[in-house]
């Protein structure tokens, strides 16, 4: 007989039976169904409850119909243990900010990095390409978008950005090219100011660049240029103190170097 194939027997099949459906077609079945229906139907039930006549409990906050031993439904008592949509207060925004400012100091950055790379977790600087290294802290931050002049907002509005649906889009170009800058040692924070962003068309872009190098971007300014204009932007910019003291220390013969930790001055 083939493995997994047997035949049922009488026995086997009143054992099935029994312990089925049709387990109340037996005797035994017939008086424990007369037994539950006496002694555990409806009121005769301990534990029943008449949703009619019973006593009522309502939610203390929506007022919904509940259980009696509970306070709150469960949709209410959702939003006291993980409310959703809660915003931070101006104050707690502000604690929060002076907090992650004291804690993530230059030093506690390279502590967490040295941590990461026994771990394996981070590749070591020595071991990244410079030039790679150099191009990821010289990026733009998220919201460089609100600092561009009004008639490229404008523009950006109406063409997009560029992507593989968008060809004809725009993108963020650095008016003194970051190869320029890695080539010269210029402090990563002052190409991200965004008096260095520019917005072109791509194919623009493409055009700028050198064909003699494919990382030889052609500069829009100079550094001198670049310069002038952090010294005399009058806007808001979170990072105006440190790019005034890495002009201030490139001015003075300092230089920026790749393997320090990545430090923006």
């Amino acid at each position: 007989m083939p493995t997994g194939i047997y035949t049922r027997t009488n026995k086997h099949k009143n054992a099935t039976s029994i312990a089925g459906k049709g387990f109340y077609k037996t005797k035994k079945g017939e008086k424990l169904k007369q037994y539950l229906s006496k002694n555990w139907l409806g009121k005769n039930n301990p534990k029943f409850n008449n949703w009619i006549t019973r006593k009522k409990n309502y939610c203390i906050d929506c007022g919904k119909d509940i259980d009696i031993r509970s306070k709150r439904c469960y949709k209410c008592r959702a939003q006291i243990i993980n409310p959703k949509g809660m915003h931070h207060s101006e104050r707690s925004k502000k604690l929060i900010g002076i907090a992650s400012k004291a804690k993530f100091t230059k030093e506690f950055k390279q502590k967490m990095r040295k941590i990461n790379e026994d771990l394996g977790l981070y590749v070591p600087l020595k071991d990244l390409n410079p030039y790679y290294l150099y191009c990821r802290l010289t990026g733009w931050d998220k919201n460089i978008s609100k600092y561009l002049p009004n008639k490229e907002l404008i523009m950006l509005k109406q063409i997009g950005l560029f992507s593989r649906k968008n060809s004809k889009g725009l993108v963020r170009d650095h008016r003194y090219s970051r190869y320029s800058g890695f080539k010269n040692k210029v402090f990563p924070a002052i190409l991200r100011h965004p008096i260095n962003c520019q917005i072109i068309t791509h194919r623009a872009n493409l055009i700028k660049a050198k064909k003699c190098h494919r990382y030889k971007d052609g500069d829009s300014i100079s550094l001198k240029q670049l310069f002038d204009l952090i010294q005399n932007y009058r806007k808001k910019w979170f990072e105006q103190k440190d790019c005034l003291n890495a002009i201030h220390n490139y001015d003075r013969g300092k230089r920026h170097d790749i393997i320090y930790g990545g430090s923006a001055l």
